[in-house]
């Protein structure tokens, strides 16, 4: 089947030339075709254009993948660098208080055990004096100072408050075991008192910078000295001249506190006491 293009006609006949215009035939069929050809060809070109960018995409897709991945493991490998470090600057204060609550806890099973044991022996061996007591009073103190001075990791001031006012008590105790004689409390409770006025100097000259936050301790110290006095003025107290130094430090150190410390001391009793 053939065409005129001038003519606009089809025609049937095998001819080359319109029977009319005497124009050059156009063969339908091969105008068709090659239309046909064409388009399959643009659409395979275009299912390869697709194929190669959905391609392009997957690779692109993997490389920001592995990118993101290996960014991950940099910032891993850096953390573990920075803790590591870390743990070499400073002390690893878990493992240390782990130890710490071990050795307690190992030091009161074996002070229980211990004391029993000398109870025991005292009970089978008794002749007028509880010296397991005294052994119970001494453990006590060990205690008291390992698990609140070094394991709490308190200040300087609570361990010395501690320590200080465990050892009179301990004193007190042993005083009134072998056959209360009074020494406990008419040179060691004092003495006390003198002890934590030391300390309180000895803290101010290392904290100069800091000094009048000691001015609490202080009122502790001549609020201590006047009871003192009192069990003194009633006669608990025996021996006053322990009584009455302590006393007499702890209101110099008091009233020198107040009149040179001037105006830092004066905000520092404002501050505690709100007024």
């Amino acid at each position: 089947m053939k065409r005129c293009k001038t003519c606009q006609v089809t025609i049937l006949d095998p001819t080359m030339v319109c029977p009319l215009c005497h124009s050059v035939l156009e063969a339908i069929g091969e105008r068709t075709g090659t239309k046909a050809n064409g388009a399959e060809a643009a659409a395979e070109s275009q299912e390869r254009r697709d194929l190669q960018d959905a391609a392009f995409q997957r690779e692109a897709h993997q490389e920001l993948e592995e990118a993101a991945f290996q960014r991950e493991a940099h910032q891993e490998l850096e953390e573990a660098a920075f803790q590591t470090e870390v743990r070499g600057m400073y002390p690893d204060v878990g493992d240390t208080a782990k130890r710490l609550n071990f050795i307690v806890k190992l030091y009161t099973f074996l002070a229980i055990v211990v004391e029993g044991g000398l109870v025991a022996i005292n009970y089978a061996t008794y002749s007028g004096l509880w010296w397991s007591a005294i052994c119970g009073i001494a453990i006590l103190y060990f205690y008291m100072t390992l698990r609140y001075s070094i394991q709490k990791n308190s200040g300087y001031l609570r361990i010395i408050l501690t320590q200080v006012f465990a050892a009179a008590l301990l004193a007190v105790g042993v005083d009134w075991i072998i056959g209360y004689r009074g020494w406990s409390v008419n040179y060691v409770a004092p003495s006390a008192v003198l002890l934590i006025d030391l300390a309180v100097v000895i803290l101010m000259l290392v904290n100069m910078a800091n000094w009048q936050s000691y001015i609490l301790l202080q009122i502790l110290t001549v609020i201590l000295s006047g009871i003192l006095l009192i069990l003194w003025g009633v006669g608990v107290l025996t021996q006053p001249v322990v009584v009455i130094a302590a006393a007499a430090v702890s209101a110099v150190l008091f009233a020198g506190t107040i009149i040179f410390g001037d105006r830092r001391a004066k905000n520092e009793l404002k501050r505690r006491f709100h007024v």
